[in-house]
């Protein structure tokens, strides 16, 4: 599986795709950074994918998930 993909969910369920909506919205580091984060891909594994230092990798995924609550609870 890449990190770019989603899982379909068996039901229709607004939440998930209010999530998928917002994480389309951000930059492309972050989204390939927040995708394989929810697959559960190690920070060293999304360092590889994206090219980025594993300290980089945290901390951009820090600032992605702090805007993605942000944003889902501005919804």
């Amino acid at each position: 599986m890449e990190a770019t993909d989603y899982p379909e969910p068996s039901y229709r369920d607004d939440d998930y795709y209010d999530l998928v909506e917002i994480i389309e919205a951000t930059t492309e580091p972050d989204r390939t950074i927040i995708k394989a984060h929810a697959q559960g891909f190690s920070y060293a594994e999304i360092a590889n994918i994206t090219g980025l230092t594993i300290g980089a990798v945290s901390m951009r995924l820090t600032r992605a998930l702090r805007k993605l609550r942000k944003q889902y609870n501005q919804k």
